[in-house]
């Protein structure tokens, strides 16, 4: 074989890091027949850039990941702490996951509805510094802002 082509077993340690997005889409790029026709390293890389900003872990009833995938209508909601909406999903025999958005409460025309991309257990300084380290982004909702005055 090729030295210089990689395999998918070389994949398994890298946890997606964008330095470790690029070395996957060149790996997937290099082994024939792994990505569609037309596609490159730079096309592979924007997908996988997207997915891991915009995946969901596909969960049982149980709340135990089982799997992952994008789903654009739920990417497309907003974090907060304090969510109206639960993400379920449902399966049928030889159908790919389906994502169900669910109101936890009423929600009024018009409203904003969002989902916790965190776990809501955590307290809220666990909650922000994930939000910071994995999204990028600093928790301005209406429950860290109460805790923020709290504090004060």
């Amino acid at each position: 074989g090729n030295p210089s082509c990689g395999t998918l077993a070389d994949l398994e340690p890298m946890d997606g890091h964008p330095d470790d997005l690029e070395k996957i889409a060149q790996t997937l790029a290099e082994i024939p027949g792994m990505l569609p026709d037309g596609s490159n390293a730079g096309k592979a890389f924007d997908a996988l850039s997207r997915f891991r900003n915009n995946n969901f872990a596909v969960v049982d009833d149980l709340f135990i990941a089982i799997g992952a995938g994008c789903f654009p209508i739920g990417a497309a909601l907003n974090h907060s702490c304090r969510p109206n909406c639960l993400l379920t999903y449902e399966f049928s025999a030889g159908r790919i996951p389906s994502q169900v958005i669910r109101v936890m409460e009423d929600v009024e025309m018009g409203a904003e509805l969002t989902h916790s991309y965190v776990d809501l257990a955590l307290p809220t300084w666990e909650r922000q510094t994930q939000l910071v380290d994995v999204y990028g982004f600093d928790c301005k909702c209406a429950s860290c802002r109460s805790r923020a005055r709290e504090v004060l």
